[in-house]
Formats: structure tokens, C-alpha cells, sequence
């Protein structure tokens, strides 16, 4: 992140997942890169060089990624998830239809916890931008990186 006083937007599940994805680096992650550590350093010089030099490596990851989270949670302003609103917002579940007819379902969400597949859609992303202030009803087009894609806006909840 560039700045430390960023506000990250999560939802509560958002939030929830990762203090868990810190919690499981911290407890389980960060002892099991100590023993990799220790069983390199007795292993003898042939074992030494790459063990080492890997396990070390493990480590700066994960406490990289434990610095990260950590900026993360500090900087928290949960987002509800709406319902009853005509307009999609941040927290607002979506279905949308393509031309083809094919129904997409994401809920809209800050961009530290966006993941398409999960249908957890960020609003930072070229469609989740495209989707805030839409109404139920409502049609537009999204430029895709394979061209562009109509979609229909057929629930906001």
C-alpha cells in the first residue's frame, strides 16, 4: 500500500478472512519456517546452502505478508452489506445478464477483498465501476478485455 493511513473498505466476512489468513501465518506459518530454518542450519554444509536459502526466503515472504495484513486491519472501515437500495453501491449484491443471457451474481466490494471468482466484485475494477449508481432495469456496456459486453442490471439487493 503507498500510504499507511489509507482506508482499506471491507465487509465483516472480508474482515473476518483476513484476520484468519493472519492469524494461520503468525501461529502456524511462522513456526513451521523456524524449524525449515533450524533443520537447514544442522543438516550439514551440502544441505545448508539451498534449505537455508530457501527457508530464509519462506520467511521474508511471510512476514511481508503478516506487515501487509496487519496495515490492512489497522485501516478497516467495514461496509455493510446494503439491501432495499434501488442504486448499486458498495455493499450491494448484483445479478446481471449478459446478452447471451448468461446471469452473473457478485457483491460489490472494497478492492482488498475483490475476487471475481468468488463473486466478490471490487469497486475499483473497470466493472465494478461500471456498476455503482446502476438501477435494477437498466442496461450498459463495459469494455472488457475482449471487447465490449452489454449487461443488464436484473436485481439489486
Amino acid at each position: 500500500m503507498s500510504n499507511q493511513d489509507e482506508t482499506v473498505r471491507l465487509t465483516p466476512q472480508g474482515k473476518a478472512r483476513l484476520e484468519s489468513q493472519l492469524h494461520e501465518l503468525k501461529t502456524v506459518r511462522r513456526p513451521e519456517i523456524a524449524s525449515l530454518i533450524h533443520d537447514a542450519q544442522i543438516g550439514g554444509p551440502d544441505a545448508l546452502d539451498a534449505q537455508y536459502e530457501d527457508a530464509k526466503n519462506q520467511q521474508a515472504y511471510n512476514e511481508s505478508k503478516i506487515n501487509e495484513l496487519e496495515r490492512i486491519l489497522e485501516n478497516v472501515e467495514l461496509i455493510d452489506e446494503v439491501s432495499g437500495s434501488a442504486n448499486v453501491q458498495l455493499g450491494s449484491s448484483v445479478i446481471l445478464r449478459d446478452s447471451k443471457g448468461k446471469q452473473y451474481k457478485y457483491t460489490i466490494v472494497g478492492a482488498a477483498e475483490g475476487d471475481p471468482s468468488q463473486g466478490r466484485l471490487s469497486d475499483k475494477s473497470p466493472l465494478g465501476q461500471a456498476l455503482i449508481g446502476r438501477k435494477r432495469g437498466e442496461t450498459f456496456s463495459f469494455a472488457a478485455p475482449r471487447g465490449e459486453i452489454k449487461f443488464k442490471v436484473t436485481k439489486v439487493g
